[in-house]
C-alpha cells in the first residue's frame, strides 16, 4: 500500500464562494422594479409607524419610562427590520417582510392607550399591514431579555 505525499496538492482547487447575505430588503424597492406604488405604500407605513411612536413616547409613556429603541435600517445583521421599540406596556417593530412590503408587529401588556394606539393603526390594520404578535414568554419577560441582551446605547429613560 502506498502513502500518499501530504505535502502534494494541498492547495485548494477551488476558491470558496463568499458568503452572502441578504441585503435590506426596503433597500431594494425603488419605482420601476416591483408594482408601481410599492414605494408609496412602505413610505406611508413607514409614516405611519413613526407617528405613532412618536405620539406614545410624548403622550402615553410616564416620565421614568424605561424603553429600549433601535433603527436597523442600515444595520446589516437583519435583513428585514427596520426600527424597534420595546416597553413593559408595548411593542411596536417596522419590518420589511420576504414580498418588500413593510409591515408593523405590535403587542399590549396591561396598556393603558392599547385603544389609542389600535386606533392610530387603523389604516395598517385595514390593509392588513398591522399584526398583533404576542410575545413569549409574556411582553414584561420579554422586554427584562432585551433589556438584559441589548447594549446599552438602545436603552433610554423618558
Amino acid at each position: 500500500m502506498e502513502l500518499l505525499n501530504q505535502s502534494e496538492n494541498t492547495k485548494p482547487t477551488a476558491t470558496p464562494k463568499a458568503y452572502y447575505r441578504i441585503s435590506k430588503r426596503w433597500k431594494q424597492v425603488r419605482p420601476g422594479t416591483q408594482h408601481k406604488h410599492l414605494k408609496d405604500l412602505n413610505d406611508t407605513i413607514a409614516m405611519q409607524y413613526h407617528r405613532i411612536l412618536k405620539t406614545v413616547k410624548e403622550k402615553y409613556l410616564e416620565p421614568g419610562t424605561t424603553y429600549f429603541e433601535r433603527d436597523y435600517k442600515d444595520d446589516t445583521t437583519d435583513p428585514f427590520r427596520l426600527h424597534g421599540f420595546i416597553c413593559d406596556q408595548f411593542y411596536f417593530m417596522l419590518e420589511c417582510d420576504f414580498t418588500f412590503i413593510m409591515q408593523i408587529e405590535y403587542d399590549f401588556h396591561n396598556c393603558p392607550f392599547e385603544a389609542e394606539i389600535l386606533n392610530l393603526l387603523k389604516y395598517a390594520t385595514s390593509i392588513n399591514r398591522a399584526f398583533h404578535t404576542p410575545k413569549q414568554p409574556a411582553l414584561p419577560e420579554h422586554f427584562k431579555a432585551v433589556l438584559a441582551y441589548q447594549e446599552s446605547q438602545f436603552i433610554h429613560t423618558l
